[in-house]
This record gives C-alpha cells, structure tokens and sequence, in this order.
C-alpha cells in the first residue's frame, strides 16, 4: 500500500521544518551578531589602550577577531540565503567559528 499525503500535511512538515530551521538560522545570526559587537569592543580597547600608550591586547588578536567575524558574516549570509541543509551547514559554520574564537583567543 502507498500514503498519499495532503496538501496541508505536507505543508504542517515543512511548518516544522522550518521551525527547527528558522530556530538554528536565528541563534547563528545572533551569534553573528555579537562575534561583531566582539569585533568593535576588542579594536576599540586596542586603539584606546595604544593611544594611552599601553600595549593593549595586540593587533594580531584584532585581525583574528576580523577574520572569525567576516567568515561569520559569509556563512550567516548563506544560511540566510539557501536550503535546508546548506542553511543548517552554514548556521553550524558559525556556532563552531564562534567557538573556536572564544577557544582559541579569550580560554586557551
């Protein structure tokens, strides 16, 4: 025996589909986000703390801040843009950038 499915069952499969979907892309997006605001705080303590004459965190460190959020940018971009799976690869891109930066240059 073949399911038929109808319409409106398929469309409440995709409803929750894109829940789970909208909910991933949205938790990238806001991580995202503050991988920016990151960006902003850390190169302006650099600039500020250079001009007082302090060494500050280093400049290196603010061009690794750069780099994870502009890689950040590009994956939040495409998992904004494309489907299912690309969408979720992309939103995980960003989660695991994220974690790495927080690793890699505020823990370790």
């Amino acid at each position: 025996m073949t399911e038929t499915t109808t319409a409106a069952e398929s469309a409440d499969d995709d409803l929750v589909a894109s829940r789970g979907g909208s909910l991933l892309r949205g938790c990238s997006g806001v991580v995202m986000a503050s991988l920016l605001a990151l960006l902003v705080i850390v190169a302006g303590a650099q600039a500020y703390l250079q001009v007082r004459g302090y060494p500050g965190v280093g400049w290196t460190r603010v061009c690794g801040h750069a780099l994870a959020a502009a890689l950040a940018v590009v994956f939040q971009w495409i998992a904004d843009r494309h489907g299912r799976w690309l969408s979720a690869a992309a939103s995980i891109c960003v989660l695991t950038i994220a974690a790495a930066t927080l690793w890699f240059y505020w823990w370790a």
